[in-house]
């Protein structure tokens, strides 16, 4: 039966102190999907980390922008910090998903950044992706410290303008 037991509330004595979590594992999940998880992370943003064994790539990307806005229509959009430190490499259409991200908090003006570790041609990948998509509110980062602590710094000074997309990235001589 599943009633109310004298005996099973005498199991633990009541001086016995319970016993906290560390702080570390008191973070809830707050989101889930294929290859990735966002969870609270520190100086009130969002920490999303990808997993490498990922069948498609570009479904976690998609997947990834469908809940943050689904979750920013619900709730207050942060910040995010991207670990990528054990996701593959980004190229082809991963690297378009992972940029429509990019350019969605570029357009919103909140600072996201990644995470890519000691992986240098990754993080050319990335600085790249990131100086197209969001070149102002957008970061690349070797390590996870370096990464808080330029979200820390807050939101930047002005928001950049939005690009045409139609026929990307025109270079043309200065005028003499």
């Amino acid at each position: 039966m599943g009633m109310y037991s004298p005996v099973m509330a005498r199991s633990r004595p009541v001086s016995a102190p319970i016993r906290a979590r560390p702080l570390a594992r008191r973070t809830q999940m707050m989101a889930r999907g294929p290859g990735w998880r966002l969870v609270e992370g520190e100086a009130d943003s969002w920490h999303v980390a990808l997993r490498r064994e990922v069948d498609d790539p570009v479904r976690t990307w998609a997947h990834l922008l469908r809940t943050i806005r689904s979750i920013a229509t619900t709730h207050r959009l942060r910040p995010i910090l991207i670990d990528l430190r054990d996701a593959q490499r980004l190229s082809g259409a991963a690297a378009q998903a992972a940029g429509l991200l990019l350019a969605e908090f570029e357009q919103r003006g909140l600072r996201i950044c990644t995470i890519v570790g000691p992986d240098l041609i990754h993080a050319a990948r990335l600085q790249h992706l990131i100086s197209f998509h969001a070149p102002t509110c957008g970061g690349s980062f070797l390590t996870e410290d370096d990464g808080i602590e330029w979200i820390r710094t807050g939101p930047p000074p002005v928001a950049a303008p939005l690009r045409p997309r139609h026929g990307g990235l025109s270079v043309a001589p200065p005028r003499v």
